[in-house]
């Protein structure tokens, strides 16, 4: 199955003299459970086009389909839907709120979805398990080194069972041991959890270990590197055939891909704390939080 289809996508900000254009005819495919690196210089198109496969923007022609859905045909409100439901972020600044502990970050997208208390706290806790933090449940992210706090931000994504997981320089922050180590968590969960991940990355971890590359330049896929290629995985094997995405287990230890990925080619077929807390929504996510002690 093809989890995302971008289609002769453009867009551009400003007009006239000043108009800049990000994204120029853009097309690909990636199949559903594959890691795909996105790289290219900055200012080369990767953000914007994250934001328009997940929602956040539209592009000014073209169309994107994520799970068979026209994404750029959807109005606002079912946009929203699919990033609550279907569509997970990761941010280079982590993005957790400083008043939750680790748990407590994690389980958001699960009250957001109105999860029941002992289904979402079993949740939290496997998924703390999946990135190797059950122990620092309780501490703040203040209380975390820069590479756990991105652990916490990967577990948060996972939480509520997202289909397509978009990653934008998720070890941008990190040195380069801890963006090793993120990198190939990055590769075991999406592998454990039947994601499809797209991650937009300058690190050449990710691009060793990922079923595929796309680079931008100036706007424009380079066709020489949008090519599939076979891996060794670092720490995980595929999921067994049958086995639906949504239905974790640890990961397996190192196997190679049964069978390469799809291409990915230009126009390829396809309560711990006191008071009350209250959260800022937006399209991206949280943005704001108040804290009435």
């Amino acid at each position: 199955m093809t989890m995302v289809a971008v289609r002769e996508v453009t867009r551009t900000y400003g007009k006239g003299a000043t108009a800049t254009a990000a994204l120029r005819g853009v097309s690909f495919s990636v199949g559903e459970g594959h890691l795909v690196a996105l790289r290219g210089r900055s200012g080369s198109g990767k953000t914007t086009l994250l934001n328009i496969v997940g929602g956040l923007d539209t592009p000014d022609s073209g169309s994107v389909r994520v799970a068979g859905k026209d994404v750029t045909g959807m109005p606002e409100r079912e946009r929203m839907r699919l990033r609550r439901e279907s569509v997970a972020f990761i941010f280079q600044s982590f993005g957790l709120i400083p008043v939750l502990s680790a748990a407590e970050n994690v389980g958001i997208p699960l009250r957001i979805t109105g999860a029941a208390p002992r289904l979402r706290e079993e949740r939290v806790q496997l998924m703390l398990d999946i990135v190797g933090l059950r122990e620092h449940a309780r501490q703040r992210p203040g209380e975390l080194s820069g590479g756990q706090q991105q652990r916490v931000a990967i577990a948060r994504a996972l939480a509520g069972r997202p289909q397509l997981l978009l990653a934008d320089e998720p070890t941008g922050q990190l040195d380069s041991e801890t963006a090793k180590q993120i990198m190939r968590l990055l590769r075991a969960v999406v592998l454990s959890e039947g994601v499809t991940a797209l991650v937009a990355t300058h690190d050449p971890s990710l691009i060793d270990i990922a079923d595929s590359v796309l680079e931008l330049e100036d706007g424009k896929i380079k066709p020489s590197l949008s090519t599939e290629r076979e891996v060794a995985l670092p720490s995980a094997t595929p999921l067994p055939p049958g086995r639906r995405a949504g239905h974790p287990r640890r990961p397996a230890p190192p196997a190679p891909l049964a069978q390469p990925a799809s291409p990915v080619t230009p126009a390829a077929d396809p309560a711990r704390h006191a008071g009350h807390i209250s959260t800022t929504l937006h399209d991206r996510g949280i943005v704001g939080v108040e804290y009435d002690p």
